[in-house]
């Protein structure tokens, strides 16, 4: 990518086809960081890992974003000149990672120990429950990507918990996403130069480090249930000033206080389901549960650039918003959602 705009090469539909050859690539790695916690962590501490995990995220987005608009105000191409160099060190640094065989098998053996209970709270049957905690040296079975492919799909629609939790999951992503799309539409509209426009992504990586912190010491005491609920109308109401102003430090201070929240948010979701989900369905069940969340992104930035011309930002902004009400109802409404309890009693709880 930075060798052709540094040639003056580059098209839109190359830039489009580089965009999905690298987000397909962000989704194949993404979560790897998280489903490495599945082999070095005990299940009552994921909440905590997972904050944890944002926290850093949340440190990278507050250099990244201000550090991508200054340098792309020296040359188009130096931010992805500067990527290509980070990736090239990541490459490197994954490549020295190695396996700590005592901790795996601590780990393991911890596992073995509750794999009875887990099983038959999960719904599962006996023999859902086998490798890779059964026998770490146990030869897999070998099946294709489309069966792997059918029964994590097959799996979650059984869930009807899993499947609401992937509808709350879904319509916070429009949301969020929907608005943030906007926002930087209209920012762009409005001629802001791209250090500003890169620090709307700071504040609200500013916000999510904080809301990690929190995260950190309250996901794993929080109910669930009404951790949801409380934590799906803060995020909701932190946006509505934009619904009257499109200001540049209003829209900077909801970002800010948007972010407090979403550590929380995933800690307890993702939790949640990587309590309940056995070992070898992981994989499977979190590609069926990541489309079912996501698909509907696909459509935020046409939506809110189809939009935005005619309507203007404060209409674009409040449908946007009409999807995270939708969201708070959906979480008031469903007792299996209101009922789900604090991290300590999952065992206790069903998908």
């Amino acid at each position: 990518m930075f060798v052709l705009i540094a040639l003056h090469a580059i098209a839109f539909p190359i830039f489009a086809i580089v965009t999905v050859a690298a987000s397909a690539v962000n989704g194949l790695l993404a979560n790897a960081t998280n489903a490495m916690l599945r082999t070095i962590i005990p299940t009552r501490e994921y909440p905590k890992a997972q904050s944890l995990n944002q926290g850093r995220d949340s440190v990278v987005s507050i250099a990244g974003s201000p550090l991508g608009g200054v340098l792309y105000a020296v040359a188009p191409w130096l931010p992805f000149a500067v990527a290509s160099l980070m990736y090239a060190i990541s490459g490197v640094s994954a490549a020295q990672l190695r396996v700590d065989e005592h901790v795996r098998d601590m780990v393991t053996t911890d596992r073995k120990s509750k794999r009875p209970d887990t099983a038959s709270q999960a719904g599962c049957t006996s023999d859902a429950v086998v490798a890779p905690d059964a026998d770490a040296t146990a030869e897999p079975a070998h099946t294709s990507f489309f069966e792997d492919f059918i029964e994590g799909w097959r799996w979650t629609l059984r869930r009807h918990t899993l499947l609401a939790i992937c509808v709350i999951a879904a319509l916070v992503n429009f949301g969020l996403n929907g608005v943030f799309a906007a926002v930087n539409l209209q920012l762009v509209s409005t001629h802001v130069d791209s250090v500003r426009l890169g620090f709307v992504n700071t504040v609200m990586g500013v916000g999510m480090l904080i809301g990690a912190v929190i995260a950190a010491r309250v996901c794993e005491r929080v109910h669930m249930g009404t951790g949801l609920v409380v934590l799906s109308v803060t995020s909701l109401l932190t946006l509505l000033p934009m619904l009257f102003s499109s200001d540049y430090l209003v829209i900077l201070a909801s970002s800010l206080i948007v972010g407090l929240p979403i550590p929380t948010i995933n800690s307890l979701l993702m939790g949640f389901v990587f309590a309940k989900v056995p070992s070898e369905m992981q994989g499977r069940v979190e590609s069926a549960s990541d489309m079912l969340s996501m698909i509907p992104t696909l459509f935020c930035s046409a939506l809110a650039g189809s939009l935005l011309p005619r309507i203007g930002f404060g209409a674009t902004i409040g449908l946007f918003l009409a999807v995270l009400a939708v969201n708070v109802v959906i979480a008031l409404l469903m007792p299996s959602i209101r009922s789900l309890p604090a991290a300590d009693h999952w065992d206790d709880a069903s998908l």
